[in-house]
Order: C-alpha cells, then sequence, then structure tokens
C-alpha cells in the first residue's frame, strides 16, 4: 500500500538528509525509531502533531504545517555540536517532497517548505556518566514543515 502525506512526508526528511548529510558523516544512521538506534552518531526522525489551515472560509481545501522531530545521538559534545549545525544547514529552504508508492518506489511531487527552524540539548536531569551512552550527547533539531500541496 502507498504511503499518505503524513508518513511522505516523514519518509521525504529522511530521504533528504540521507542524501545531504549522511555522505559527510561516516558511519551515521538515519532511523524512524529511537530502538534501531544502535551505533553514534545516529538520527532519529519523527513528525508531530500537525496544524491543518483552511484556505477560506466554508471550504474544504487545508494545507498543513507539520514540527518534524530530528533527535540526534552522538558520542561527545564535539561532535554533537557539528552534526546539529549540518543538520541545520541541510534543511534550510526547501527538501524535496516525494510520495512513496506500494513497492517502496520515491516519486518526486513536490516541496517541503521550512518555516522554522529549532533546536535545544537534550538534558536529562542526571549526571551524564549515569546515562546510556546513546543519551549522554543528544540533541533535539525541530523543523516545521509545509508541503507546497493543497488537501481537500
Amino acid at each position: 500500500m502507498a504511503y499518505r502525506i503524513s508518513r511522505n512526508i516523514e519518509a521525504s526528511v529522511i530521504e533528504h538528509l540521507k542524501d545531504s548529510v549522511v555522505s559527510d558523516w561516516p558511519g551515521l544512521t538515519v532511523e524512524k525509531a529511537f530502538s534501531k538506534v544502535a551505533t553514534l552518531p545516529a538520527l532519529c526522525v519523527r513528525s508531530g502533531n500537525a496544524v491543518h489551515s483552511y484556505l477560506s472560509v466554508g471550504e474544504r481545501l487545508t494545507t498543513r504545517r507539520v514540527p518534524i522531530i530530528i533527535d540526534v545521538f552522538c558520542e561527545n559534545d564535539g561532535q554533537r555540536l557539528d552534526l546539529k549545525d549540518s543538520i541545520i544547514d541541510a534543511v534550510r529552504g526547501m527538501i524535496p517532497y516525494y510520495t512513496v508508492g506500494a513497492d517502496f518506489e520515491l516519486t518526486a511531487a513536490g516541496q517541503l517548505v521550512v518555516e522554522e527552524i529549532t533546536e535545544v540539548e537534550v538534558n536529562l536531569g542526571v549526571d551524564k556518566d549515569q546515562l546510556h551512552t546513546t543519551d549522554r550527547y543528544r540533541h533535539r533539531v525541530t523543523i516545521y514543515v509545509s508541503p507546497t500541496i493543497v488537501e481537500g
């Protein structure tokens, strides 16, 4: 079965990060689930709750704005800072939007407009030496994207 728009957005961001960041970071993996993060450095990409805005009163046509959360898992603070900056550089502006078909083939279908980028070091409130290695040097980059398509 082909993906619907929410999964297409996630898949598009994952594909973009693989194309634009992984080549500069040997060993970097990009995952969809926290449970798949096994080696560092790694990125975990997921979407948050979207906001659907009507184009005009009384119509069904909407656009959506989706937060995409990119959790960055690193081996040390220097790597954390450099990798989060590489991600921010890669996502500025536009990201290609793809639809994913039944055979997992990608088809270009527009763009994702990156409207806002936020980032923060993840602080779990515990001394870093007491944390599991995957949690010691974490950062979170959140991008807010809107596909260049109208729904409805």
